[in-house]
């Protein structure tokens, strides 16, 4: 049986969103559901490390050395691995089935050739490039994806990871999803604002450089807005951009860093010290877990000036994080109207329970977790059909197209 073993493929030693999804989800199927669940990770990895998944059935990963894996059952592993995987894992068994999924919008740009002259266009501009400047890659990486599709083996964990990808890859993929899930806490936020004589904003998210872009935007607008309270903006978390965070470009702001905060620590960090997180992906669904008003923020890897934003009960059901573009479409309010609402209208538990039960709705792991167990029986991209996709589609080659090389040359230079 498909169910009979379910793996998960994430060996990381990185604190992020996806390797708590992947080990929640696999707690919950283990613990809740009597399901036999394995995770792959590095003997160091961050998820085997963590207390929190002490009873998980862990299996040894070394970069320097494939995993021979012999048993049924079906693999889950983000989209990036689904032209390498077989580069990891030595699949003994070829009846386990595998699905592949997408847990950021640029999972497939980062395994193309040069992802970082890739991120600074548009989806309908890598299109072009990549059709025609790239074309052996483009191809191979469009039959695979529209041939496993087909078996469905590939889904989307909200609408802006299958749009972006969609406008690339064109009919190589159809609109299919699994919605990244969140436990219940224990914990609630206050109903009322942990100071009155203060504005206490967060911001929550690995510092990378698509997330600190927002950051730097809504701290530009946050320091424009005019009030007799002390002004607090909590950053929880911690990452190679937090340099570009300058506290002393903001005159009214105080900026309070809290690096990297995990589990019960977080949410109590969350409850008595913010009133409105700020935050995209799996930490919108933590603080909406939580009962704290939350705002969705655009991905960007570039500055942006925009002050436009939305609860995340105004979002779309399957929307965590937008693009600029897509953004504006749904964001009818100023930072002004956001902070005015909770600080002067005091609606901060009125909409805390609105974006809560978007959360249980959406976002629970129970509700996602038969979500995979559906989508488990209806897989049917065993190992073999795979291996046969994989030899009938070529393989990927250095691109040395010389437009490609002037384009990732301008494309420095821009960012420069």
């Amino acid at each position: 049986m498909k169910t009979d073993n379910i793996i998960f493929f994430y060996p990381s030693k990185t604190i992020g969103g996806a390797e708590f999804l992947f080990a929640r989800l696999a707690n919950f199927l283990m613990q809740s559901l009597n399901k036999k669940v394995f995770y792959i990770d590095y003997q160091d990895g961050f998820i085997r490390n963590n207390e929190e998944f002490k009873n998980i059935n862990f299996l040894d990963f070394d970069d320097e050395q494939k995993i021979d894996l012999n048993i049924e059952g079906t693999l889950i592993t983000p989209i990036s691995n689904i032209y390498r995987i077989k580069d990891f894992i030595n699949f003994e068994n070829l009846d386990i089935h595998l699905i592949f999924w997408t847990l950021h919008t640029y999972n497939l740009i980062h395994v193309m050739p040069d992802p970082k002259t890739l991120e600074q266009f548009s989806a309908k501009a890598n299109r072009f490039i990549l059709k025609n400047f790239c074309k052996n890659n483009y191809n191979v990486f469009k039959n695979l994806l529209k041939q496993c599709n087909q078996f469905n083996g590939i889904f989307h964990m909200d609408s802006t990871t299958y749009s972006y990808n969609k406008c690339i890859f064109e009919d190589a993929l159809t609109a299919k999803y699994l919605p990244i899930a969140c436990k219940t806490k224990t914990l609630y936020a206050k109903s009322g604002n942990v100071n009155n004589n203060e504005i206490n904003i967060a911001v929550l998210g690995r510092l990378c450089q698509e997330k600190v872009m927002p950051l730097l935007n809504i701290a530009k607008y946050y320091d424009k807005f005019k009030t007799n309270k002390k002004k607090q903006l909590h950053i929880i978390g911690d990452g190679e951009c937090r340099n570009l965070i300058k506290e002393s470009n903001y005159k009214s702001i105080n900026i309070i860093f809290k690096n990297t905060l995990l589990d019960n620590i977080l949410d109590e960090y969350l409850i008595n010290n913010v009133d409105i997180l700020f935050a995209m992906g799996t930490s919108l669904i933590e603080g909406a877990a939580l009962k704290l008003p939350v705002v969705p923020i655009p991905y960007s890897y570039k500055k942006f000036d925009l002050d436009k934003f939305h609860f995340l009960f105004e979002s779309p059901r399957n929307t965590l994080g937008t693009s600029l573009s897509e953004y504006k479409k749904i964001a009818p309010y100023k930072l002004k109207d956001i902070l005015e609402l909770i600080y002067k209208q005091n609606k901060k538990s009125e909409i805390g329970t609105m974006c809560y039960e978007y959360f249980k709705q959406n976002h629970s792991l129970e509700s996602i977790a038969n979500e995979l167990l559906i989508i488990i029986e209806n897989n049917s991209l065993s190992v073999n059909k795979y291996n046969i996709i994989k030899d009938k589609i070529g393989i990927l080659k250095k691109n040395k197209n010389l437009i490609f090389r002037i384009i990732k040359k301008w494309s420095k230079h821009r960012e420069k």
